[in-house]
């Protein structure tokens, strides 16, 4: 079979001529030699049937494993994606029992799971568009993981559909419960925002505001602005990471508390650092552990297979050569109440993954050389990857930790 990348760099050079005006264009120059490259040979009818019988009509093709349809694929011209070819599909799949759906106006790719609940567009788990040739690799293994026909033969594609939708329902769930969760920590009189705004303010001035004066702020705050809300936004506007799990990973970074180990600040009036040794680093600025939790977050949520047991062993132990400790939350019972040391939080409260709680207060000590030391670590993870999205965004992470070291 011919390989994937150079067919759909092909693809994206179709796809920007202009050319591609109807339906039948798109399926030539598109679609099936993209399925072709994804091993449904169109020569092999036990593989791949064109026009293929399917409720009230024909679907474009049907992708065939052991005798049985595993995947409808419908074609549409350019820009034909709508609600309606999105029903007309659902129509076609309706008591077939066939798992995935695919959805494709050559651009854009919109994969489905046709016996989970909900309307059509709450069924769609990924959205795929072809728009740069830089980012091939990135498309090619997308396409590898959710299409070709190793991955739907032994049902692995159906059981990461299955995952990766549940997931993107429950950070839904979570973004929908921002508006209650803004309202219950701005009203809360002596919680994390007041311990939070007291923190920045005294790393931008060297002093803590008094209580009062926070309680008035956070008032004034409530009254002038609306709470949040992400009504109307859609998880599957965006390909990348939803939008709930960005805010979840945001609010989990504001959550460290204040700490009076050997490597953090003096609190008071004389306090003139944030609770992250920064090596002067200027407020606003990154600071090691805003890397460090983006790190943690990209391994443990986007990229777990990097992870084997040996590499979770060494993470979970007290000290380890990268200087961090994960727990899970099995274990760590007491993580939701705030597991405390010193009188303070020893773990980020947000778990990672919903499972991997992550000590928050690894870097109090000799960070610049546990920066290097997770540099090398990161780097060694870069080297096992093949090309792709997942190694670019390792590798951005490896050069901010790497501008931290010594």
């Amino acid at each position: 079979m011919p390989e994937l990348e150079p067919i759909l760099k092909k693809a994206i050079l179709n796809l920007r001529s202009g050319h591609l005006d109807r339906e039948e264009d798109v399926k030539l120059a598109v679609i099936l030699p993209i399925l072709n490259a994804l091993d449904w040979n169109s020569a092999d009818p036990a593989a791949l049937r064109p026009e293929h019988p399917a409720g009230p009509g024909r679907v474009d093709y049907a992708l065939l494993c052991h005798g049985r349809p595993q995947v409808f694929v419908e074609a549409k011209r350019r820009g034909a994606l709508d609600a309606r070819a999105e029903s007309q599909l659902f129509g076609y799949a309706a008591n077939n029992g066939v798992p995935l759906l695919v959805l494709s106006d050559g651009l854009c790719w919109d994969f489905y799971l046709s016996m989970a609940d909900g309307r059509p567009e709450e069924r769609r788990f990924h959205r795929l568009e072809l728009r740069s040739e830089d980012r091939v690799p990135e498309y090619a293994a997308t396409l590898d993981n959710w299409l070709h026909r190793r991955q739907v033969a032994s049902g692995d594609a159906r059981r990461g559909a299955e995952s990766r939708l549940e997931r993107d329902r429950s950070l839904t769930r979570a973004r929908d419960a921002l508006p209650g969760a803004w309202r219950a920590v701005t009203e809360e009189p002596d919680g994390l925002l007041c311990d939070l705004l007291a923190e920045r303010v005294a790393a931008m001035v060297g002093t803590e505001p008094r209580r009062s004066d926070i309680k008035e702020f956070l008032r004034h705050l409530s009254a002038s602005r609306p709470s949040p809300d992400p009504a109307g936004r859609s998880l599957a506007q965006s390909p990348e990471r939803p939008v709930a799990q960005e805010l979840a990973a945001r609010t989990a970074a504001d959550a460290v508390p204040r700490s009076h180990g050997d490597g953090g600040f003096r609190r008071g009036a004389s306090a003139g650092a944030s609770s992250v040794p920064t090596t002067g680093t200027a407020a606003g600025e990154e600071t090691l552990q805003d890397i460090v939790r983006t790190l943690m977050r990209t391994v443990l949520e986007d990229f777990p297979d990097t992870l084997d047991g040996e590499t979770i062993d060494r993470l979970a132990t007290t000290t380890n050569p990268m200087g961090l400790k994960i727990g899970n939350h099995a274990l760590i019972r007491k993580v939701a109440d705030g597991t405390k040391v010193n009188g303070y939080n020893r773990y980020w409260r947000q778990p990672f993954s919903e499972r991997w709680y992550v000590c928050s207060q690894w870097s109090r000590q000799d960070h610049r050389h546990n920066a290097d030391t997770l540099a090398a670590w990161v780097g060694s993870l870069i080297d096992g990857m093949e090309e792709g999205g997942a190694r670019r965004r390792l590798r951005d992470i490896f050069d901010r930790l790497s501008a931290h070291g010594e």
